[in-house]
């Protein structure tokens, strides 16, 4: 296996960006609820893509590659294009530090990724976006932490983070995935 960053490895992460956004196309069409059905998908596809790519920067190409294709499209945050890019950057980048902490158990490493990218992010970008001045969010959030909703909210991160661990579990052996890996 080859310590560095190869072609594959770097398209490989890019598929993965550009795969997530696909993915992501059909919260459009649910109004208020994109943001949840996206946030739903980063819980999901953040610890599969560090595990699968398994170097340090895969979290953060992947998080910038949907961003740059999602912005116009207000996704996973606001439309404002260097502030979008920033902050979903840094999650990824974010990622990539837990991930390279904790990397030598793949379950913890999935859980850790799918709850902080989740749970903690979700209200982190909540409290960006309520510093922009979205009254809307705002109203959210506030909702949120008075129900018990903010329990499901919470273990949902470690749900996803487990359901993509059961993912790369299951095709970890399949040739595409050995390829990228070597």
């Amino acid at each position: 296996m080859r310590k560095g960053w190869t072609t594959t490895k770097l398209i490989a992460t890019g598929a993965l960006g550009v795969l997530w956004a696909v993915i992501s196309l059909p919260g459009l069409s649910i109004g208020l609820i994109t943001h949840l059905f996206s946030g739903s998908l980063a819980g999901l596809m953040l610890p599969l893509t560090v595990l699968i790519i398994r170097q340090f920067g895969a979290g953060t190409i992947a998080t910038f590659v949907f961003s740059l294709l999602t912005t116009p499209l207000s996704t996973l945050g606001p439309v404002f294009l260097i502030p979008r890019l920033l902050l979903d950057t840094s999650l990824g980048f974010t990622v990539d530090l837990l991930y390279l902490y904790l990397r030598r158990n793949d379950k913890i490493a999935a859980l850790a990724t799918g709850f902080f990218t989740t749970s903690v992010w979700a209200f982190v970008m909540a409290k960006v976006l309520i510093l922009l001045g979205s009254e809307t969010v705002e109203r959210s959030l506030r909702f949120i932490l008075s129900s018990p909703l903010i329990l499901t909210f919470l273990f949902s991160g470690l749900i996803k983070g487990f359901i993509a661990y059961l993912v790369y579990m299951k095709i970890k052996e399949a040739a595409v995935i050995k390829r990228i890996q070597t």
